[in-house]
């Protein structure tokens, strides 16, 4: 005669049962971990209100990447960090679009900037040519630049001298385009020779 064993059975269904409710709170907790990491839950499905991550770092990495991504010509700072108190520095307040203008003279001659840290070198109009001493005709354009209106061409030069205030720098390498430009660009060939430049509460500081 054969006899069921119920007792045996109902340990083994208690045991099934055991081990598939550890493997759906696992499941949970990996799926509420996941939402709190790119800040999916509200603040108010945390105890005690704690703050759920938020997604800007993500956010910052992607308007960085569109940074590099665009013109070589558009206008954009970042902050550098201050040298030591023993610089020399000096200050130029933002126009009402942001943008940092700078007055300078360019081998003896008034040039207006706009300070863009994306630029590689300093970017001179074809219209400023003349004036610095450059004749545009025999100029080597062999150099190409993404701009907002498609691809230009450039002449590299070096520049004899641009002086801001009490600051000069001299041998600057320089690139001047066959278009002409409202104002000139002070790019990275002047701005890293500095011992720093940085942004802070609407004004650009140069150190040197």
């Amino acid at each position: 005669m054969r006899f069921l064993n119920f007792g045996s059975s109902n340990a083994g269904s208690k045991s099934i049962l055991g081990r598939t409710l550890w493997r759906v709170l696992r499941l949970l907790g990996f799926i509420v971990t996941a939402a709190l990491s790119f800040g999916l839950l509200p603040t108010g499905l945390l105890p005690g209100g704690t703050q759920t991550p938020s997604i800007a770092p993500m956010a910052t990495a992607l308007e960085s990447a569109a940074e590099k991504a665009a013109p070589s010509f558009r206008y954009r700072h970042q902050s550098r960090q201050t040298p030591s108190p023993t610089h020399q520095e000096m200050s130029f307040p933002a126009d009402g679009n942001g943008h940092f203008l700078v007055n300078a003279v360019v081998n003896g001659e008034d040039v207006r900037f706009v300070v863009d840290t994306g630029a590689t070198d300093v970017v001179l109009g074809v219209n400023m040519a003349r004036r610095l001493g450059y004749d545009p005709d025999t100029l080597d354009y062999s150099k190409k630049y993404q701009t907002a209106n498609g691809l230009a061409d450039g002449a590299p030069v070096t520049l004899r001298e641009i002086r801001i205030g009490s600051l000069s720098l001299y041998e600057v390498p320089a690139t001047i385009v066959r278009q002409p430009l409202p104002v000139a660009l002070l790019g990275n060939s002047f701005l890293s020779r500095l011992a720093g430049h940085e942004v802070r509460d609407g004004r650009l500081t140069m150190y040197w």
